[in-house]
């Protein structure tokens, strides 16, 4: 019985203690993500929304920034199809390319984008996030989008084939790589964006691919030596 009691008592605790810590978070939340935006969200909100209606009037802020945080990368992919496409040919979805090639052309290459052309209808390219499926738009158009999502999703099930069944030790950062690329698709092209990852990515995808073909080259040359010489 005092056993009981004991248990009862320590998760009263624990549900007070989890309670707080997210009240916490929340209000951590709300206070950066409202400083951020200068107190406003980056779209306009509908406060006859049911969910609007039935929260308590403090727990606006917090709904309206969380609500615009979480899909406003969304938002901004719903709104491409009322703009004109101009292909970027393979440049257009990552900052570190386009910056490297606006400095070689000495051209800005930003302004071909959809994020720039999305500024038009009040959507800040350098406040709001723009999620993956922009970012690759800007060279395949919305349409080819599914092309691509569906290719990086074949990778991904390659990648973690090659780490679970066959251990190949290359395919780990890999799998690391496109882990963050997946988690990030709402918000932004975090792999291709950023000089770092970019390179890691491609380096050892190439080097991997390189690997791959000289084993096979191998292996053929191999067994034509063996099947003229059997004895």
């Amino acid at each position: 019985m005092r056993y009981l009691k004991k248990r009862k008592a320590k998760g009263k605790k624990n549900i007070l203690l989890i309670l707080i810590l997210l009240t916490l978070c929340i209000s951590y939340f709300t206070n950066a993500i409202g400083d951020r935006t200068n107190n406003h969200s980056y779209y306009s909100v509908n406060m006859d929304a049911p969910l609007m209606k039935i929260s308590p009037e403090f727990l606006h802020p917090t709904l309206i920034y969380l609500t615009s945080y979480l899909t406003q990368g969304y938002y901004a992919f719903s709104r491409i199809i009322e703009l004109q496409w101009t292909p970027m040919f393979g440049i257009g979805n990552s900052m570190f390319l386009m910056s490297n090639f606006s400095d070689l052309f000495n051209n800005d290459m930003f302004q071909y984008t959809y994020q720039s052309k999305l500024a038009l209808k009040g959507i800040d390219p350098m406040s709001a996030w723009h999620s993956f499926y922009t970012w690759i738009a800007n060279d395949v158009h919305w349409i080819g989008v599914l092309i691509i999502m569906f290719l990086l999703g074949r990778f991904f099930a390659f990648v973690v084939k090659k780490c679970v069944v066959e251990k190949e030790i290359i395919a780990y950062p890999l799998l690391c790589l496109m882990f963050i690329l997946i988690f990030y698709l709402p918000g932004n092209n975090q792999v291709f964006s950023q000089p770092v990852t970019f390179m890691a990515f491609w380096v050892l995808s190439l080097y991997w691919i390189m690997i791959k073909k000289r084993i096979v080259f191998t292996r053929s040359v191999w067994g034509m030596l063996i099947n003229k010489n059997p004895g």
